[in-house]
């Protein structure tokens, strides 16, 4: 029986064949597997955008100041913002007082037989990452028992802000008290010229935007209610006094 061999030629139509096929195929993988990791990416900054939130929300919710019962305190009072530099958001960082969470830590001693409410400061920074266009968030939580804690919530912040909102009522001379929060995260490659982006996966840019409305609840009772008995919220025991 004469043996049939493949000729050099078949083989090379063989693998150019193969290659034709193959090529598509890969593809359309690629494209796949980009799609995923941008669409993973997208998802992770949803979550930590909304985890941020939920915890701003809070604290906000919870600020605080001392009271002496007296209608001197404005809105303006409860947060201190600084920012030397303004032309970079490196640098801006917000801080206040909050009520503490903790069960075991909501009533203080001072030693001389007085329960104070107890507090913490509660401080948001701003610093620079590697990426110059991308910001690093750090919460920090301060309490007289703990000391300072300080933890980063996010490195891909593209901009925060916590802006103080009045509204003056239409029908008597009462107002409306809030903070707006706006966040930015975004994933942006380094390479990227400078501008101004929107949502772009096939170059890598990512973009999600995150708003909330929130009234502090101290504040809204004395303004409310100023004639109202302030032991609860006069007798703080404040961490950086």
């Amino acid at each position: 029986m004469k043996k049939q061999a493949f000729t050099l030629v078949e083989i090379m139509v063989v693998v150019i064949i193969s290659a034709i096929t193959m090529v598509p195929v890969y593809l359309i993988y690629r494209s796949g597997m980009r799609s995923s990791i941008s669409g993973m990416a997208s998802l992770e900054i949803q979550s930590e955008g909304e985890k941020l939130l939920l915890q701003i929300y809070d604290d906000l919710k919870n600020a605080c100041l001392p009271y002496d019962g007296e209608l001197k305190l404005k809105f303006s009072d409860l947060i201190k913002v600084e920012h030397i530099d303004t032309s970079s958001l490196a640098g801006l960082n917000y801080s206040f007082h909050s009520f503490m969470r903790d069960e075991n830590k909501l009533i203080g001693s001072t030693g001389n037989g007085k329960a104070l409410r107890a507090t913490r400061k509660i401080k948001y920074l701003i610093e620079k990452t590697d990426n110059p266009r991308l910001f690093a968030l750090f919460r920090s939580e301060q309490t007289k028992s703990d000391g300072i804690v300080k933890r980063l919530v996010s490195n891909r912040v593209a901009f925060f802000q916590i802006n103080p909102v009045t509204i003056p009522s239409r029908i008597d001379d009462s107002s409306q008290y809030f903070w707006q929060v706006t966040i930015q995260l975004a994933e942006l490659p380094e390479s990227l010229p400078a501008g101004t982006y929107a949502t772009n996966r096939s170059l890598g840019i990512i973009i999600a935007d995150f708003y909330q409305i929130v009234s502090c609840d101290f504040f809204s009772n004395v303004i409310n209610f100023p004639h109202v008995n302030r032991n609860w919220y006069s007798g703080l025991e404040m961490v950086d006094q």
